[in-house]
């Protein structure tokens, strides 16, 4: 069993290397064998934004806490339909830069 889960992140690990050697443009789905999903979108090879996960919501909650702490996180109120795209993360923060309410290098994160 530990031998399968050695061989899954082998090949995960593989399907990062592709898609940086291949300076990929678009997005690379990936789903666990318990359901969880992640997206990882590239931009010529690079990752440049992530979402998905158990928690992303409170992973986004953290990170804005962390990044951009003259921001009242509390100004956010989401509804369903705000949280049914992948990168509904990605959106709030472009409309947050867009209304200058946050800086662009406050929003660039290591992923």
């Amino acid at each position: 069993m530990v031998y399968l889960n050695l061989v899954i992140s082998d090949d995960l690990i593989d399907e990062f290397k592709i898609c940086t050697r291949l300076q990929y443009n678009g997005k690379l789905d990936i789903k666990s064998a318990k359901g969880t999903s992640w997206t990882f979108y590239y931009r010529l090879g690079r990752i440049v934004w992530a979402s998905g996960g158990t928690h992303s919501f409170r992973r986004w909650r953290r990170q804005m806490t962390q990044h951009c702490p003259e921001f009242d996180i509390n100004e956010v109120f989401l509804c369903a339909e705000n949280t049914s795209l992948d990168y509904w993360d990605y959106e709030i923060l472009e409309f947050l830069h867009k209304q200058s309410k946050v800086t662009l290098h406050a929003v660039v994160w290591e992923i």
